[in-house]
């Protein structure tokens, strides 16, 4: 699927309404509204990113009813005022320019568009796009999308199903409506690997984002199991790619990667910034790591640390009530058991090396990486071209051909 060219000139328009939703409403203005959550103490905010909206409450226990009452005066009654249009509007454009000025806001954008095209999940709001953007399409967007047909509710707290309940009758008011979701297309997978290069002169490093399309969320499936094989490889301080790229040679501070997926894609990503000299070496390590992992797979001590250290971070992972409510939020959405934390721990107690390394040479496929940097064009080029002609790089440098992302 390829966004139709209407929706194309008003990308934004999910975030717009979300940023106008936290001003003010049919009955208070922003000032007013702000000064009563003030006064108490409470927050309430609404967010939109590709895939969903969402809107997070946090207050005191005493100040719950007061809270709720604000939330459903939010939620039920948006002001839609032209004063709040154009401000929000301006701050979103602003927003945008700023983050072109940030190479790893540049390089994130541009991987999402190497990795899905022109589809939702490729492209980004741009100022242009935003600017098309009128009020009425907010209005509309609410209309068409806001509706407790497609919404999950979470609730932490020092509250109990009896109690809350009736504090939250107000949603029965809120309008329930079809929603007419739009298809999210599967990538077009590359059918070699592809190097993109965004310049940004004089820039003091190179951010190198790597990776390809993979798995979409699960919990005891392969895509649990390629979070316990990328441990090693980049998922934490002591993993091979920053053992050697940060402690060995001091080319970054920080590298790593992960599989990252949700209802409806997912990826694996290598992220690093590194030191503008080092780019053409740094690829070059990347790359023999990828390999080597791929080839030799991870050794008997390796897997011990693996596990140890997963079932260690595992046990703290929901004390906070923030981390709670996203733990539920996951049951909720992808519809899991509630033991399934259980399950992937057995799981991790019992999986082989033998298993880790076939879960390696599925999944970790360097023929379908993509990899976008961004950097200053001249000086990573002339690093590339020395080294295809140093045996020892030459191997890994020559098959780099660097385009400029459409």
């Amino acid at each position: 699927l390829v966004l139709p060219s209407e929706q194309i000139k008003k990308l934004g328009i999910a975030e717009l309404t979300a940023s106008i939703m936290n001003e003010g409403t049919k009955n208070y203005s922003t000032e007013q509204i702000s000064a009563e959550m003030d006064k108490i103490g409470s927050s309430i905010s609404f967010n939109a990113s590709k895939t969903n909206t969402s809107v997070r409450v946090t207050c005191l226990k005493k100040n719950l009813d007061a809270t709720l009452k604000l939330l459903e005066e939010k939620l039920l009654n948006p002001g839609f005022r032209e004063e709040d249009f154009k401000l929000v509007k301006k701050q979103y454009i602003e927003s945008i320019k700023n983050e072109f000025k940030n190479a790893s806001s540049i390089a994130s954008k541009n991987f999402s568009l190497a990795l899905y095209g022109s589809s939702v999940m490729g492209l980004q709001p741009t100022t242009k796009s935003v600017d098309n953007i009128e009020l009425k399409d907010l209005k509309a967007y609410y209309d068409n999308y806001f509706s407790p047909t497609v919404t999950n509710l979470v609730i932490v707290g020092d509250v109990d199903e009896k109690e809350i309940t009736p504090k939250i009758d107000f949603l029965n008011k809120w309008q329930a409506k079809e929603v007419k979701m739009q298809p999210i297309p599967e990538p077009v997978q590359p059918t070699e690997a592809q190097f993109y290069i965004s310049n940004k002169t004089a820039a003091p490093s190179t951010v190198i984002l790597m990776g390809n399309t993979s798995l979409k969320f699960d919990v005891t499936g392969d895509y649990y199991k390629n979070r316990i094989a990328n441990f090693i490889f980049g998922g934490n301080f002591n993993s091979r790619l920053n053992l050697n790229l940060r402690e060995d040679k001091g080319y970054t501070y920080g590298i790593n990667s992960g599989f990252n997926g949700n209802k409806y894609t997912g990826s694996f990503v290598i992220s690093s910034s590194v030191k503008r000299s080092s780019t053409a070496a740094s690829l070059f390590e990347i790359s023999k790591e990828y390999s080597k992992y791929v080839s030799e797979g991870v050794t008997d001590k390796e897997l011990e640390f693996i596990k140890s250290s997963m079932l260690s971070s595992e046990a703290l992972k929901y004390e906070a009530p923030y981390q709670k409510a996203s733990f539920l939020s996951n049951i909720v959405t992808y519809n899991l058991d509630k033991d399934f934390t259980a399950k992937q721990n057995q799981i991790l107690k019992d999986i082989t090396k033998d298993e880790v390394n076939q879960q390696i040479k599925k999944y970790f496929v360097s023929n379908k990486l993509t990899t976008v940097i961004v950097g200053d064009k001249d000086m990573i080029e002339a690093q590339l071209e020395k080294a295809a002609k140093d045996p020892k790089y030459k191997d890994t440098t020559s098959k780099i051909k660097l385009k400029k992302l459409q």
